[in-house]
């Protein structure tokens, strides 16, 4: 064995046994803080969604990629924190990070769709064209993405992940009814299905639990299923 081959195996070692010994504390310390910038991002994103609608874009998908792009310090920011959390967990961690964005954008989209609904339908009468049409657009931009979202897991996801995301669609399915916002009931299904979560790459997991569960809550208020 050369002395290049001792280091590299020293180093892998010496990882390794940082990652395993990670405590608790500090692993849900870097979750939450990921959690914490998650949230900004997705805040701006719904933001910028509404100020972008006054300019006559009424596609949903259109508006949440121009306010992404607005966005984009808060992104960066996510992705560091996210990193930092997964770094702790797993050794490869650029295909989980990946899964995260595309999932927190997944959210990001489905929460500016509600924000357009909800604005649209307070909106006054005799008000700018672009809004009053917006009911129409954001309504089949919601279609797509909900219809999406089930499909969108990663094939990743092993049989005990997939109780986790079968638990948040069976609250999904049986809250979607009450008059509450699909992100509440993304809340309260993810504190009941929390219990199930398991293996590396929670935080992806647990986005794509919302994004599932908020996905059919609209889908059922797009039925006609829910108020």
């Amino acid at each position: 064995m050369n002395k290049l081959t001792a280091v590299l195996i020293l180093m892998l070692f010496v990882t390794s046994c940082a990652q395993l010994t990670t405590s608790k504390s500090k692993l849900a310390g870097l979750k939450n803080t990921a959690d914490n910038v998650a949230d900004e991002y997705v805040s701006c994103v719904v933001k910028n969604t509404l100020s972008n609608a006054s300019q006559n874009v009424v596609d949903v998908a259109a508006l949440a990629q121009m306010a992404a792009s607005q966005c984009q310090s808060e992104l960066d920011s996510y992705e560091s924190a996210q990193t930092e959390y997964l770094a702790a967990q797993v050794m490869l961690t650029k295909k989980p990070l990946q899964e995260s964005v595309d999932a927190l954008n997944k959210r990001a989209t489905l929460e500016s769709t509600e924000a357009l609904v909800a604005a649209a339908e307070n909106q006054p009468a005799g008000s700018a064209p672009s809004m009053a049409a917006a009911p129409v657009a954001v309504a089949g931009a919601a279609a797509t993405v909900a219809a999406s979202a089930p499909a969108a897991a990663p094939g990743g996801w092993n049989a005990g992940q997939r109780i986790y995301l079968d638990c948040m669609e069976d609250q999904a399915n049986k809250y979607a009814g009450l008059n509450e916002s699909a992100v509440v009931i993304a809340d309260v299904a993810q504190s009941r299905c929390k219990s199930y979560m398991t293996g590396p790459g929670a935080a992806a997991l647990e986005q794509e639990g919302r994004t599932l569960v908020m996905g059919t809550v609209f889908d059922a208020k797009l039925q006609g299923e829910a108020p």
